[in-house]
């Protein structure tokens, strides 16, 4: 190894061991021999002592009586042990290193050695000087890589402060949408497009630009924030799918669940092909844009529908079963062609390469529920019921991290892993799961809201091809999604306001269109008027869904079966008090 080229040409060899055992003295400086002041023994059973002025000396070797050593005037009928100095293990370490960090010099997998002239002195260089006890000796830590980059001090100060900002003002837009009667979505979406471009960056440009550079590092911390954010709520929208339900009710939630995709995903692919040159991504593909503009209105945000459900007391009604049914198969196969339209970004339009992306897909979905469903659910349901069930969100937060990783080594998307995981864990005791609930919907998904608002510009609404576009693409959208849920809900014998509310309730996008959206900006699939017409398509859907389900959910008598549902809801523990019990 060159050490000049490392940086360590200049850097002292610290000698200590931890072997008692015979070893060489390494204090000296690569560039020369330094003494090493230790003390060691002249002669067994003498009181004298020196200074070792030999860098090559090893302790207890004869060197005048032994063939393999040099001459010298001391011995030793036995090893001495090392001073205090000499118990720790050699390195080398270059400025702002830890110590222990580094490759070990003369154990049997480095490849590090000294320099020409360097070694130890003897007939045997070798580095693997052994003991009659089998020790290796001479060992040292020589850190021989580049420093670690640390994020910068004003970096950290920027992300800190972006945080607060964004997350305050989520807090607030969150809270005065609530007080509309809007989901907070809206006023999350809301935030990031204040505080972006388009009306703060107007306003006051400097105070927007200090505060949100046009820096691409930096933009990376803040939306590796809000990725773990995406992660963990599409985790949670996959556990809310009740495959009980939806065994009992397959022809219900199938009806329903083709219809609300198969119409918003022709009406997508067909106005992805229509969309004008002009508003294209530079040397994007028809193909992947018009299939991810299909999946992008083809979706319903889980999150949203379940919250909207909740806080109207529906979520007991078969309404706002076959709702969250249908949304969550409907986004099961969303999640599959956004998979594979990411390949196709990636690899090109190839049918061996789409044939092998979907074959992965759905073989990733077919050993998520065949195989790993079976295995984690018994677990799971044992750690429910344990002491320990306190740890059941971080168990489910590790395992749908830890299959977004999986997803995404395999090439997928991490989101499908996420959500595939989600599947795995199924629906949980909701007092468990509302710590790991809170964190995400509550901090990291407002984060990522927010981040996705900034990126979007209202400016590019002021060019009439935009505008006219963003009209057309929010009616499609709109229309389709409630036209294919209330006639997919009429062919399996739902009436006239059953259907009506399903129709509305799985208009609500949200978030899960905003993933969407991201993940096409981020491949270069969408450009970033497209992005912000799919966004807006996002918040004009959740504003729109909350009053129109309320009204139609209003005619909707209650059945027998509804009520004894709402019972056994009503009589769930406390959570506050299962707490207190484990």
């Amino acid at each position: 190894m060159n050490f000049s080229a490392t940086g360590l040409s200049d850097l002292p060899i610290r000698c200590c061991s931890s072997y008692a055992l015979p070893q060489p003295c390494h204090r000296r400086s690569v560039a020369g021999p330094r003494p090493c002041g230790h003390r060691r023994a002249r002669r067994a059973g003498s009181g004298a002592s020196r200074r070792c002025r030999d860098p090559g000396q090893v302790y207890g070797q004869r060197r005048a009586t032994s063939r393999h050593h040099h001459s010298s005037r001391w011995s030793s009928p036995r090893p001495t042990p090392p001073c205090r100095a000499f118990r720790r293990t050699a390195q080398v370490a270059a400025p702002g290193y830890p110590r222990h960090l580094g490759v070990r010099l003369g154990s049997p997998t480095s490849s590090v050695a000294l320099p020409a002239g360097r070694h130890r002195t003897g007939r045997n260089p070798s580095p693997h000087v052994r003991t009659q006890r089998g020790d290796h000796v001479g060992t040292a830590l020589i850190v021989a890589s580049s420093p670690t980059p640390f994020i910068a001090p004003g970096a950290l100060t920027t992300l800190f402060t972006q945080v607060a900002v964004l997350l305050g003002a989520a807090i607030a837009f969150g809270w005065l949408a609530r007080r509309l009667g809007l989901p907070a979505v809206t006023g999350e979406l809301v935030v990031g497009i204040v505080l972006g471009p388009s009306i703060l960056g107007e306003i006051w440009p400097a105070l927007q630009h200090g505060l949100f550079p046009a820096d691409t590092h930096q933009q990376q911390l803040t939306d590796a924030i809000g990725q773990l954010g995406v992660v963990l709520l599409v985790g949670l929208a996959g556990a809310e799918l009740d495959l009980a339900f939806v065994r009992r009710q397959t022809r219900l939630v199938s009806g329903v669940g083709i219809g609300a995709f198969v119409f918003p995903l022709a009406a997508g692919v067909g106005a992805g092909i229509l969309l004008p040159t002009s508003m294209r991504a530079d040397g994007s593909s028809t193909v992947a844009l018009s299939l991810l503009l299909g999946a992008a209105l083809s979706v319903s945000a889980i999150p949203i529908i379940a919250k909207i459900l909740s806080e109207m007391g529906m979520l007991h009604r078969n309404v706002g079963q076959v709702i969250l049914a249908a949304a969550t198969t409907n986004d099961a196969v969303a999640w599959i062609l956004v998979s594979v339209t990411a390949s196709m970004a990636t690899v090109g339009v190839n049918t061996g390469d789409i044939a092998a992306a979907s074959i992965g897909t759905l073989g990733a979905f077919v050993v998520a529920i065949v195989i790993l469903r079976p295995a984690v659910q018994p677990l799971l349901r044992r750690l429910e019921e344990s002491s320990a069930a306190v740890y059941l969100a971080p168990v489910s937060a590790v395992v749908i991290v830890g299959c977004a990783a999986a997803t995404q080594a395999l090439g997928l998307e991490a989101i499908l892993g996420a959500f595939l995981a989600g599947i795995v864990i199924g629906p949980r005791k909701p007092w468990l799961m509302a710590p790991l609930n809170t964190v995400t919907l509550t901090i990291l998904v407002p984060i990522f809201l927010a981040t996705a608002g900034l990126r979007v510009d209202l400016s590019l609404l002021t060019e009439p091809v935009v505008a006219l576009a963003t009209v057309t693409v929010v009616a499609v959208a709109v229309v389709s999604k409630f036209a294919g849920a209330y006639l997919g809900a009429r062919m399996v014998r739902q009436t006239h306001w059953e259907a009506t509310a399903i129709g509305a309730g799985l208009n609500a996008r949200g978030a899960i269109e905003i993933v969407i959206a991201m993940v096409g900006l981020r491949l270069g699939i969408f450009s970033p008027s497209i992005f912000a017409i799919v966004v807006i398509v996002a918040i004009v859907t959740s504003v729109m869904a909350p009053p129109a389900l309320k009204y139609a959910m209003a005619r909707v008598t209650s059945t027998s079966e509804e009520q004894i549902r709402q019972e056994l809801r009503s009589h769930q523990p406390d959570p506050e008090a299962d707490g207190r019990r484990h």
